[in-house]
């Protein structure tokens, strides 16, 4: 891969990663989370990063993937992966793998102790099975199950990693309940 720099999103940027979005297998055809994406992004794009925020992956000076968060205001330490996307062309060279690092850097700077991320739970559809072996790949651990999340039919795999304090509970997550 050429020159790989990682940095905050500016809010002039939300159209070009959407359309980042749209060249994937993932959202191409969802146009409802598209718009979702839109504004969730402009907002993003704009708050206190400790809070919420972007970041983008520049390969030879063009972005070509992207990564956003936000802090889940009632406890300590919790962020979500809101929406993660690298462009088609530039998948499996290692940019998803290096934005969710720096993101889990950046956070742990801020305080972070657990991350969340959800993906389709379907198992007939290839990118979400892409995208669950991806986060098992970098130690999420899926923990639950939920229902039509996204619409009837399509339920959410809900992963967290554990980033700085342990607290026990990564033990747990794993079956091995020995302190």
């Amino acid at each position: 891969m050429n020159a790989t720099k990682i940095r905050r999103a500016h809010p002039s940027e939300v159209e070009k990663l959407v359309e980042i979005a749209e060249t994937t297998d993932y959202f191409k055809h969802d146009k409802t989370a598209l718009e979702l994406m839109r504004e969730n992004l402009r907002e993003y794009c704009s708050s206190d990063p400790r809070d919420a925020g972007v970041l983008v992956c520049e390969v030879g000076g063009d972005v070509v993937g992207f990564v956003s968060y936000w802090r889940l205001r009632s406890n300590v330490g919790v962020y979500f992966i809101s929406w993660l996307a690298v462009r088609k062309d530039m998948q499996k060279r290692g940019v998803g793998r290096a934005l969710i690092e720096t993101l889990e850097a950046e956070l742990s700077k801020f305080g972070a102790r657990l991350l969340l991320v959800d993906t389709s739970g379907s198992s007939n559809w290839r990118p979400a099975v892409i995208a669950r072996s991806f986060y098992t790949k970098l130690g999420f651990v899926p923990v639950a199950l939920i229902p039509h999340f996204y619409w009837d039919g399509d339920s959410a795999v809900l992963f967290i990693k554990f980033l700085g304090r342990d607290c026990g509970a990564r033990r747990e997550v794993r079956g091995d309940a020995r302190r």
